[in-house]
């Protein structure tokens, strides 16, 4: 709600009138001051409705440090913070919820109700939408504290192309769908939980992410920067290869000989 200051004339008196208004927008204030009988002629808009005395007394109470320019609605959400030890959402989380559309989310919203705002606007959103979110916060969730160039935001072309490929995989959007509902603060601060489900393996394997180790591939690197300067237009090269198509590797081929020494011995006696 804002605070709207009406100028006009009295109808019934034809003396000038200056009153003020609480309401949504201008349109609903210059229809509240026309009920009251004035000819409106100017409407000023006067900033968010100011907190009220219990609510300063409180937030004073509670420890919370009042902004000069705090709203009603504002102190409200500070109030709630403090209540629940929660902080109002870093820069860099509100880089990320713009990134996924949440363009205007409330002053001193803290990460965990942000993280919800997110969720809820990605899963109004189209397939590709929906597996870029999932695959960004695994990738979060498995990368927390170390340093890579693999994915470096939301709107990575590397993210992008991948959640692109892979909207198309039925299987994969269905297990995707039923990680909704996670709490906002456990994802959008940690990253996603590590579960058994074929969405998470798929971004996990895709994302080079087994065990605690990073990608490291060199080939990976050049074509990330190719795409980002855009010296180079065509797909990069990652996909998510079938297991038979996957490199074997050096244990696994003395174990492939070895077998297959046996199986000639065992027919040859």
């Amino acid at each position: 709600m804002r605070v709207y200051e009406i100028q006009g004339i009295g109808r019934d008196t034809g003396r000038a009138r200056r009153r003020r208004y609480l309401a949504p927008n201008e349109h609903v204030a210059r229809e509240m001051a026309e009920k009251d009988g004035t000819r409106v002629e100017q409407v000023i808009d006067r900033g968010p409705e100011p907190p009220t005395g219990p609510q300063i007394e409180y937030a004073n109470f509670l420890g919370v440090k009042l902004p000069h320019d705090v709203s009603k609605g504002e102190l409200s959400q500070l109030i709630d913070n403090a209540q629940r030890g929660a902080n109002p959402a870093s820069d860099r989380e509100l880089a990320i919820a713009r990134s996924f559309g949440v363009t205007s989310p409330p002053r001193y919203i803290d990460a965990a109700t942000l993280g919800d705002l997110v969720q809820n606007r990605v899963f109004t959103q189209g397939r590709a939408e929906r597996v870029r979110w999932y695959i960004y916060f695994v990738f979060i969730g498995r990368s927390a504290g170390k340093r890579s160039k693999l994915i470096t935001s939301p709107d990575d072309p590397i993210l992008l192309q991948l959640a692109s490929r892979l909207s198309t995989d039925d299987k994969l959007m269905e297990s995707i769908d039923r990680a909704r509902g996670v709490r906002g603060e456990n994802y959008f601060i940690h990253g996603l939980p590590e579960s058994q489900s074929y969405a998470y393996k798929c971004a996990v394997d895709i994302l080079g992410l087994k065990g605690t180790a990073l990608p490291k591939s060199s080939e990976l690197e050049t074509s990330e920067k190719m795409g980002r300067d855009g010296t180079n237009s065509q797909p990069l090269p990652i996909e998510r290869k079938p297991y038979f198509q996957q490199e074997i590797s050096g244990k696994q081929l003395v174990l492939i000989i070895i077998m297959l020494v046996f199986l000639v011995w065992v027919f040859a006696l």
